[in-house]
């Protein structure tokens, strides 16, 4: 598959809409929207088709696998979250998503580049003087991120006590990962996604040189109490190869 791509601002959704049938859209690392063309993806290489040419490319360089979780269906929910931006901003989610069943679960996936040392080498070249030591430390930055967001600047000294790490053999042994965190979001009343999903949980992954991924999941209060049914099917999406 060729690597060029356009670069194109998003903004400009007339040109995107009117030649949709030539290219794609994709989300790099930084949230930044590119077109790619159509012709240079070659389409029966395409492992994961439901997520796209560009993430089903970064799951196979990460050596990810994916499998659909029982009692859920495949749904793409870029428009149902138009109408939520700042949700989305401060989740800084993805829009591929996996709904149950009964629509009472919702989760979001998120899939990244992995930060190398080529890529400090590169940033730190353009930009003197800032530093992009990210490699396997990305994770941490996206998870602070987030806590500060919802709960101000105090969550840089403490975001860890927000979390809870799976410990290391749980981690090992669920998603072949070195690292898994997971913590919730109090959401306020005129942030519920639909007016019914109260409550967000997020399942970060990590593996050292292989990256990270991780879920955004919004459920009801039906869910809430029993969540560990839902939950423990999201624990078998993701798991990193040998």
């Amino acid at each position: 598959m060729k690597k060029s791509v356009i670069i194109i601002l998003f903004t400009i959704s007339t040109i995107v809409s009117a030649q949709n049938e030539k290219y794609d859209t994709v989300t790099d690392k930084y949230g930044r929207k590119y077109l790619i063309e159509v012709d240079d993806i070659d389409t029966t290489k395409i492992k994961y088709k439901w997520l796209g040419a560009y993430h089903s490319s970064i799951l196979e360089d990460m050596r990810i696998e994916y499998k659909k979780p029982f009692g859920f269906n495949e749904v793409d929910l870029y428009n149902s979250f138009k109408k939520y931006p700042i949700l989305r901003y401060k989740l800084s989610t993805g829009t591929y998503g996996l709904c149950s069943d009964d629509k009472e679960f919702i989760a979001l996936l998120s899939i990244y580049e992995i930060f190398t040392k080529k890529f400090q080498k590169e940033m730190e070249e353009l930009f003197p003087g800032k530093s992009y030591d990210l490699e396997d430390k990305q994770h941490f930055y996206q998870i602070k991120a987030i806590l500060k967001s919802f709960y101000g600047e105090e969550m840089e000294q403490h975001w860890r006590e927000k979390i809870t790490t799976y410990p290391k053999e749980e981690a090992l042994n669920k998603f072949n990962a070195d690292n898994a965190y997971r913590f919730s979001i109090t959401l306020s009343p005129e942030d519920y996604y639909e007016k019914k999903f109260k409550y967000v949980d997020l399942l970060f992954l990590q593996k050292k040189g292989r990256g990270y991924v991780y879920f955004c999941c919004f459920y009801t209060d039906k869910v809430k109490a029993e969540l560990n049914n839902y939950w423990s099917e999201i624990e078998k999406v993701f798991h990193y190869e040998d």
